[in-house]
This record gives structure tokens, C-alpha cells and sequence, in this order.
């Protein structure tokens, strides 16, 4: 970890200035206190039906993983605002990781606003049924989805990451960082709450609780994305009015 850190420093020396502009300093404050908001209110809501304080039904478009709740155009605003700005920075300043980058957000917008991971693992599991019966599950054909985008995606950062120098690089950890959190939250938290509801039925509250921590998850982790895509736009922005003559 030592030798790490004067590297991971490196982003923070970088985005110092930036971070420090009033516009992106009230851009990272609406951007928290909406996403905050909707999560708070969602646990809120879910608390007070588990409570009995409310109906079953009373406040459910608030939950997080209610589809064209708050949370889900919330998501879809900020993943699109970030695809826009890191399609910006490949304009300005020829960075083909930020155009890399700019495609992975895409995707992951595209997949899931039409549902791609849905239709996949069906397809999956039907193609696996006649050879392997016992895998051919939604939740395993899934989890094949996942590795094979993971391994589209890896692919494609080692091409596009491919010569470029190691100040670009640096300068896009905070937006590659975002994007493996949201990973996180999608893939990993969402296995294990799939493996919560079969090992444990009769458990919903505790499946209910790890469905919230995964999609609130991936809203917090999607303002961070936007916050990092911003950050990256405002500092070659900078950057290139610096070097423009005078």
C-alpha cells in the first residue's frame, strides 16, 4: 500500500483546483442531497411498512427498486449527463480511455433500461436446459451475462488503455473507480441478494434490507460517476484554455 500511494495521490493533486470551483462544488451538493434524499425516504417508507405504521402498498413507488420510481429517473439523469460529459472530453481533448469509458456508461445505460441482463439470462438458461438441467437457472444465466460483460469490458479498457500516457490514465482513475463501485453494487451485492432469497425464504425483511443497500447502492455510486465524469470535463476544459494562446 506504500508504494501505492504516491500513484493514488496523484488524482487528488490533479482535481484539487477543480474540486474547488464553486460550480462543481454546488453541482456535487445537488447531486448528494438528491440522491441522499431518495434513499432516505425509500428506507423510510420500507420501515414503516415493515413497522405496520403504514399499508403494504402505501409508498411503494418510493423504494429504490420500484421501477420509474424517483431513484431509477434519478439514475438514468445522472448516467446519461456523465456519458454526455465524458463523450465531451474525448472531443476536446482526442482521449480514447474517455471514450472507452463513455461506451461502458452507455451500456450499462442501455442495459438497463431496456432490461438486457433480463432477456439474457432467460436465453441462458433455455439454451442450457437440454445439457445441463441443473444450471439452467435465471440466476446462473445471469451470472454468465455478468462474466461475459466483464470480459468485453476488460478487453476493450486494455485496448483503449493501450499507449496512452500515464498522466491520461491517472487522470481517469476517479471515473474508472466509480464505474467498478456501481459494478459492485450491481454484480456483487446483487448475487448475494439472489443467494439470500434462495438459501433463506423466509427471510424477506433481511432480502428487502440487502435490496435496498444494492440499489441505493448503485444511485450513490451513479452521482459519483457523474460527480468524476464532471470533474475529468471541468479540469481539460482548464487544461485547454491554459494552453490556448492568449
Amino acid at each position: 500500500m506504500t508504494a501505492l500511494q504516491p500513484f493514488l495521490r496523484k488524482p487528488w493533486a490533479i482535481y484539487r483546483p477543480v474540486l474547488r470551483q464553486p460550480g462543481f462544488i454546488k453541482l456535487a451538493a445537488i447531486v448528494m442531497a438528491v440522491n441522499l434524499t431518495i434513499i432516505t425516504l425509500s428506507v423510510g417508507a420500507a420501515l414503516l411498512r415493515a413497522l405496520h405504521v403504514i399499508g403494504p402498498k402505501t409508498g411503494i413507488w418510493l423504494a429504490v427498486s420500484y421501477d420509474n420510481s424517483p431513484a431509477e429517473i434519478a439514475g438514468y439523469v445522472q448516467f446519461a449527463a456523465a456519458a454526455v460529459l465524458l463523450y465531451l472530453v474525448y472531443r476536446r481533448a482526442g482521449d480514447r480511455l474517455a471514450l472507452f469509458l463513455f461506451g461502458v456508461i452507455a451500456f450499462l445505460l442501455l442495459d438497463d433500461g431496456l432490461t438486457l441482463h433480463d432477456h439474457a439470462r432467460v436465453l441462458i438458461a433455455n439454451a442450457l436446459q437440454p445439457y445441463a438441467p441443473s444450471l439452467a437457472t435465471d440466476d446462473f444465466g445471469e451470472l454468465v451475462y455478468a462474466a461475459a460483460v466483464l470480459t468485453v469490458i476488460g478487453f476493450g479498457f486494455a485496448f483503449a488503455a493501450r499507449g496512452i500516457s500515464r498522466a491520461r490514465f491517472i487522470r481517469s482513475l476517479p471515473v474508472i473507480a466509480s464505474i467498478l463501485l456501481f459494478g459492485f453494487f450491481a454484480t456483487g451485492v446483487d448475487q448475494v441478494h439472489q443467494l439470500w432469497e434462495h438459501v433463506m425464504p423466509g427471510q424477506p425483511k433481511l432480502a428487502n434490507l440487502l435490496g435496498i443497500v444494492e440499489d441505493g447502492g448503485e444511485l450513490f455510486a451513479t452521482g459519483i460517476i457523474l460527480l468524476s465524469s464532471a470533474a475529468l470535463y471541468l479540469w481539460v476544459r482548464s487544461s485547454l484554455h491554459r494552453q490556448s494562446p492568449s
